[in-house]
């Protein structure tokens, strides 16, 4: 049963972490409302697009509203842009043109009812950031490996507080039956409220039937449970993501391989840096079969903090000064 109770654990703090993650992150659409004749209306402004076309902004529930979108490149001196939005599916659509990778664009959303205007997003301007499209082939397994050294990581420092024979194996029928109903459940619910609904605090209470699923399976599996092999897992599954899959997602996104320390001060490339050394530096205090239990379990709470640490803060950034400004925009009617 402690084997069960630390696997749930394990990925129950991972799955969180993740989510906390994405939710707090600059990528994650903005939420935007405005009161405009008496009516409310609500929208997600995305902060984030793939430049193989333009980014449509779509506002629902607009009824006879009208509205425009203004636009300027991120961090110069060019000229705002107005575009007229146009009836939509019961709304208001209009697109934000692409950029090149790692482009920025800040922009607002206005409503406009006989003369009154509301912009959706108050004062502040929304900045979005382009990139390039990444092939499934190669974001899947990045995603998938780099959640796997989170996990692996938090295991660590779990085991790490008691001996590997303390835990003892989950039976396997037990695993599966809650494995299929954690799984379910989520599913369940995902097919009941539907993805766009479930945000925020919702999406954190959906991680614990997840984790109560995979943590059962993965509890009845005969797995090595002493917290170095899981320590080396993590060293492993952090070098594989970060340093060998992460660049070609990097790659195709901005143009770039690497862009933290020595090169530039992309915040991901240099939290993943300074996980990697924490884990190896760990690995190496365990050498000559020392435990290191205390080292492990600080290094699975800095690996938390860091990766708590949104993607894409101080990332990539398209340099438009390399390129020809654009002449003085007209607004568009």
């Amino acid at each position: 049963m402690k084997r069960l109770v630390l696997w749930i654990l394990a990925v129950l703090i991972t799955l969180g972490a993740a989510v906390y993650q994405r939710l707090t992150g600059p990528t994650y659409p903005a939420g935007g409302q405005a009161t405009i004749g008496g009516k409310v209306v609500k929208a997600r402004l995305p902060r984030s697009a793939e430049n193989a076309a333009d980014c449509e902004i779509m506002v629902r529930g607009t009824g006879g509203l009208e509205g425009y979108i203004e636009y300027m490149r991120y961090k110069t001196q060019a000229p705002w842009t107005k575009v007229p939005m146009e009836h939509k599916q019961g709304g208001l659509a209009g697109s934000l043109p692409k950029q090149p990778a790692a482009g920025k664009l800040a922009y607002r959303v206005v409503l406009v009812q006989d003369g009154e205007e509301a912009a959706l997003n108050g004062d502040t301007p929304v900045v979005i950031r382009f990139k390039g499209v990444v092939p499934s082939w190669i974001l899947i397994p990045h995603v998938i490996v780099m959640f796997l050294a989170m996990l692996f990581s938090t295991l660590a420092g779990l085991a790490a507080f008691g001996k590997a024979k303390e835990w003892p194996k989950f039976r396997l029928l037990p695993g599966v039956l809650l494995f299929v109903i954690g799984i379910g459940a989520a599913y369940a619910i995902l097919k009941i409220v539907g993805i766009p609904k479930i945000m925020g605090t919702n999406l954190l209470w959906l991680c614990i039937p997840v984790a109560i699923g995979l943590g059962s399976l993965l509890a009845a599996l005969p797995l090595d449970f002493d917290h170095r092999s899981w320590a080396k897992g993590a060293a492993v599954m952090l070098f594989l993501g970060g340093f060998v899959l992460g660049p070609i997602v990097q790659k195709y996104s901005f143009g770039v391989f690497w862009s933290g320390i020595p090169i530039g001060f992309d915040l991901t490339d240099n939290k993943t840096l300074i996980a990697l050394v924490l884990w190896i530096g760990v690995l190496y205090l365990m050498r000559k079969g020392r435990q290191a239990r205390t080292w492990t379990v600080a290094a699975a709470v800095l690996l938390m903090v860091i990766y708590s640490i949104p993607h894409s803060v101080l990332g990539s950034e398209y340099d438009y000064s390399k390129t020809t400004p654009p002449a003085k925009a007209e607004v568009q009617k």
